[in-house]
């Protein structure tokens, strides 16, 4: 594997943990702070059904393929709505990131890996 090779490799799987992160990160910060931010059990409980409801969700969708998994993490946010008193912040902050994610580091991570198969296949004509 030549240097070019090792290069694009890297930056694939950079920008890949990077569209996760910026997936899942605000999801789990957020979801932490409103464990602690909680006061009645009954917000714990329905947070607690709803991150079940997303999990369970994502199996199915996993399986079937069929929905993304970005609507997934909505159904998060829903529950964090009753918990949380700063909504339009989180409401922010998801849009930012996903927005981010989807315009520019997923095409990217996609060009990386794409530039890397191409010169991985050329690394083995010789």
């Amino acid at each position: 594997m030549n240097k070019r090779t090792k290069h694009f490799l890297c930056a694939a799987i950079i920008l890949t943990i990077l569209s996760i992160l910026l997936t899942i990160g605000p999801a789990a910060f957020f979801l932490v702070k409103g464990f602690i931010a909680a006061d009645v059990v009954v917000e714990k409980v329905a947070l607690t059904m709803s991150i079940f409801v997303a999990v369970v969700g994502s199996l199915i969708c996993l399986i079937s393929r069929t929905i993304g998994f970005r609507s997934r993490i909505w159904i998060i946010l829903l529950a964090l709505f009753f918990v949380l008193d700063e909504f339009l912040l989180l409401i922010m902050v998801f849009a930012i990131t996903q927005i981010l994610d989807e315009l520019v580091v997923a095409p990217l991570a996609r060009h990386f890996r794409s530039k890397f198969s191409i010169n991985r296949e050329i690394d083995k004509r010789g």
